[in-house]
């Protein structure tokens, strides 16, 4: 798993629509209705925020080595697989990254991920009597989370440690064993140290960003398991954290408004934001909201009719899927009959 098939692979699926930072955007988890709703469009959630970390400079270098390899070419902005690009990329097994849900767990993998490392350590030094060690989580709202836990299972270090492992060799076992291995070698406890994402990627002769995808993916999978499954999984579902609200603080505002009985029209008149802008909103309520009635902008047959013309195009392109359509059927309609089809809604 490399970072550079991930690029090319998502320069691919935004190829003549977007700009080179949109995957940036998405990779970084922008918080914009652009970003989000380009995250469904082009059926690329899986990769929404995995990488909340990654520098510009960074992204760029990569980008950068992609050029120079005769992979991409940039112009206006935009990246365009060559035909040695598009080459490399259809000889690439790409299942793994399917296994990412970015759109998902981006709120909560980084710290479940803390707290396992945490729990871990704390746990396997407490069984050999080492009640005074460094904590190698120094976020004080996660260790708040492993003292409660093991408050509740009354300081049972030793069961709490059979628990942990069976849990554990269980999931562990659920998932591809170099992502397994990939995670192990990152976690402390007595008499050892875990190594770093760094450390693994220069043992291993490859990128820091390959060995983050690996982790990253790792994380995903045993957070799907155990949410799937949480009475097999008690210990672990303890360390999940509740998501927050996926909308922007705008369109929750907008989403308030139209709760209180106002239009679209009017939420952008109080509001004193184009009516665009406000559209932008209702295709990220629809995105993500279950109950939200998107028939109080389009009527049961148009969204058919759009439905019919995504099937027909096999696309999620916005121009290819209009061109379809009756000229009075608009890309608000069309971006909105596309929320509909996003099954991970709260």
């Amino acid at each position: 798993m490399h970072y550079r098939e991930l690029l090319l692979f998502l320069f691919k699926k935004l190829e003549h629509e977007r700009s080179v930072n949109a995957v940036f955007h998405l990779l970084k988890g922008k918080k914009s209705a652009q970003t989000l709703q380009d995250a469904y469009l082009f059926q690329i959630e899986n990769f929404y925020g995995i990488d909340r970390k990654l520098k510009k400079t960074t992204f760029n270098n990569h980008v950068k080595d992609l050029i120079e390899n005769h992979y991409i070419q940039v112009a206006n902005d935009q990246a365009l697989l060559t035909e040695q690009g598009d080459q490399y990329l259809s000889g690439k097994r790409l299942q793994s990254y399917y296994q990412m849900k970015g759109h998902k767990y981006h709120q909560i993998d980084r710290e479940f991920k803390q707290g396992l490392f945490l729990l871990i350590q704390t746990v396997s030094m407490l069984i050999h009597e080492e009640n005074k060690f460094i904590p190698i989580v120094d976020q004080s709202y996660i260790q708040a989370k492993v003292r409660e836990l093991l408050r509740d299972y009354s300081m049972q270090f030793d069961t709490i440690a059979e628990q942990l492992y069976g849990e554990l060799h269980t999931v562990l076992s659920t998932i591809d064993d170099c992502l397994a291995t990939v995670l192990l070698k990152q976690c402390s406890g007595y008499d050892r140290v875990g190594m770093s994402e760094q450390q693994i990627a220069d043992e291993e002769n490859v990128y820091k960003e390959d060995l983050h995808l690996q982790s990253i993916a790792a994380i995903h999978n045993i957070l799907e398991t155990i949410t799937e499954h949480p009475e097999q999984y008690s210990l672990l579902t303890r360390l999940i954290w509740k998501k927050t609200n996926r909308l922007t603080a705008s369109a929750q505002e907008t989403f308030d408004l139209y709760q209180a009985g106002h239009t679209l029209d009017e939420i952008a008149s109080l509001r004193q934001l184009k009516v665009s802008t406000i559209q932008d909103h209702f295709v990220e309520i629809a995105t993500h909201k279950k109950n939200f009635n998107i028939y109080s902008f389009i009527s049961e047959q148009v969204l058919d009719q759009i439905q019919e013309a995504i099937q027909n195009t096999s696309t999620r392109k916005l121009k290819p899927i209009k061109e379809r359509l009756h000229e009075e059927i608009d890309y608000f309609h069309i971006r909105l009959a596309i929320a509909t089809m996003n099954d991970d809604k709260e």
